[in-house]
């Protein structure tokens, strides 16, 4: 079966996802467009962990990722009249006591709809995420995307990965894309792929599943991994393989045009520090595919391999034919 999962959101670019998309409305805009990229970005997380899902986008958000009460609450009415499986809202309410949201939430459950939303990053809850009929999602830095965390009894259920990946460069500032909103797609594709297994599965039947094969059902805030800086390169023999190090940062430069010489040391945080941004992705690895005469793609890569001159050093050393 191909699950069919709503994506409430800022729209969904087509020509990103295919024939996946079928179905799109904006509430906000009279163009269709996705103006932000941030529900494209959660299409392709959706579809990547779960490549037979159909989608239908609904636009409420603007190219800023706001949106009013409101506007949700249309949306979500709309979605008791449409034949789906998963509404993922990868969004939060700024306020509280929102109590017809919730009461269609409600609704939406009855007709054995999962209802997934997203905590607001860096808050422990929010609303619709800590609504008894949401499945709320807040987001770690897990080993894999498959691997959760899950407990029925508290107010947000499910941790997911929150671990960077790169989307689609057209996305913009979403072409890297983490947070709570991604680990809320995560969840949504994990979902939608126990949905394909069994397309009968009702509410209390995935409930168990996640608490089953979840790899923790109990937890204490101060156990979420949610510092990236806890990622640490890899130590590099700078001795022994300095010209290495020295050529990625001269890489670097190259495509930045804004650092000196030697101004890089090899742990240094490159996001952190500015340097690495969404526009200069691609050029960069481009140029380091010429400077070691390897490929390098997105497929070889994530957002954490480009972190610091000494991951990208490890990085390379797994590139076929390399030359570090």
């Amino acid at each position: 079966m191909e699950p069919i999962v709503v994506v409430i959101d800022s729209g969904i670019r087509a020509e990103l996802v295919g024939e996946s998309l079928i179905s799109h409305r904006s509430l906000r805009h009279q163009t269709l467009q996705d103006r932000s990229g941030h529900g494209t970005a959660c299409a392709w997380v959706i579809k990547h962990i779960c490549p037979s899902v159909k989608l239908i986008s609904l636009g409420i958000l603007d190219e800023h990722g706001m949106a009013d009460a409101a506007l949700l609450e249309q949306a979500l009415r709309h979605c008791l009249s449409l034949d789906c499986h998963i509404i993922n809202m990868s969004l939060s309410l700024l306020d509280a006591d929102h109590q017809s949201i919730q009461q269609i939430c409600d609704e939406l459950v009855q007709q054995n709809k999962v209802v997934i939303a997203s905590v607001r990053n860096r808050h422990v809850t929010s609303e619709p995420a800590n609504f008894e009929s949401v499945v709320g999602v807040r987001g770690a830095l897990l080993s894999a995307p498959d691997e959760y965390w899950f407990n029925v009894s508290k107010s947000i259920q499910l941790v997911t990965d929150m671990t960077p990946v790169f989307t689609a460069p057209e996305l913009g500032r979403y072409f890297v894309f983490s947070g709570n909103s991604k680990a809320t797609a995560v969840a949504t594709g994990l979902v939608a792929e126990l949905f394909r297994l069994w397309p009968s599965l009702r509410m209390p039947q995935l409930l168990e599943q996640f608490s089953r094969h979840a790899c923790r059902n109990d937890w204490k805030e101060q156990d979420l991994p949610l510092d990236l800086s806890l990622y640490k390169s890899p130590s590099v023999d700078c001795y022994l393989r300095g010209d290495a190090i020295k050529s990625i940062a001269s890489a670097i430069s190259r495509v930045t045009g804004r650092l000196e010489e030697n101004s890089l040391k090899p742990n240094d945080n490159l996001y952190e520090k500015g340097i690495i941004s969404p526009e200069i992705i691609i050029p960069l690895l481009q140029e380091l595919s010429k400077e070691f005469q390897c490929q390098i793609s997105l497929r070889n890569v994530t957002p954490l391999s480009l972190q610091s001159v000494a991951s990208i050093y490890d990085t390379l050393r797994g590139v076929d034919h390399k030359t570090v």
